[in-house]
């Protein structure tokens, strides 16, 4: 495996890469595909705006998944970016739903 960020070889970020990438994209997929289903009530510009800066809560949550230890805390990390990418599907998708909205006619 090629070595880590701090230099050392380490087993775990080789092989949780691969998983972290695919769950970011497989929630963004899911993400996209629920706005105007069902499943996923209409939001507004302004509600937009609220979830788009609630994002940000993911980032002390991720550093928080890395810096654990233990068989779970690859499991949670996968979880935690599979909800970064599911926020970002729905709210790529809703935004430009609701684009066209916004222009006067």
């Amino acid at each position: 495996p090629p070595p880590a960020v701090g230099g050392s070889p380490s087993h775990k970020a080789w092989l949780c890469a691969p998983f972290v990438i695919a769950a970011y994209n497989y929630g963004d997929l899911v993400g996209r595909a629920v706005p105007g289903s069902r499943f996923c009530p209409s939001l507004s510009v302004e509600e937009c705006g609220v979830f788009a800066v609630l994002r940000l809560l993911f980032i002390p949550a991720v550093l928080f998944c890395i810096g654990l230890e233990g068989a779970y805390a690859n499991w949670l990390l996968i979880a935690v970016i599979f909800f970064v990418g599911l926020s970002n599907g729905v709210l790529a998708t809703v935004t430009m739903m609701q684009g066209p909205l916004l222009l006067e006619t």
